[in-house]
């Protein structure tokens, strides 16, 4: 496919008629009189939250130099970790019966299925 020869004297007044109207097209942005404020706003409250984790470890320090409040998170703290020992120690408790009980199957009955017999090796 060939172009055709263009007529320059079109392609020059479709060129000053396009620049026309780029000129006569101005934007004016339209910014709100409060956006520096709003804008320094957002970045604070930003650092806030960054801060709050601070704040809150700050706070936590200084309940627990109060006894009452000390020895409450402690005892709080050292029931949920005995709570969390008990139940690892019943899951392993019961593993291990499981294992035992699957090893004595497979001394008593040479006929036991195959999968009991994986475990006794």
């Amino acid at each position: 496919m060939k172009n055709k020869p263009r007529n320059n004297h079109a392609t020059e007044e479709d060129d000053s008629q396009l620049k026309e109207l780029l000129h006569s097209w101005d934007i004016e942005p339209k910014i709100p009189p409060d956006f520096d404020r709003a804008v320094w706003q957002r970045i604070s409250s930003r650092q806030d939250d960054v801060r709050g984790l601070g704040k809150w470890l700050e706070f936590v320090g200084e309940q627990m130099a109060r006894p009452r409040v000390a020895v409450s998170i402690a005892l709080a703290v050292l029931t949920l970790t005995a709570f969390a020992a008990q139940i690892h120690s019943q899951l392993a408790s019961h593993h291990t019966l499981q294992r035992l009980g699957e090893r004595y199957a497979v001394t008593i009955d040479p006929l036991a299925p195959n999968h009991l017999k994986a475990v006794s090796r």
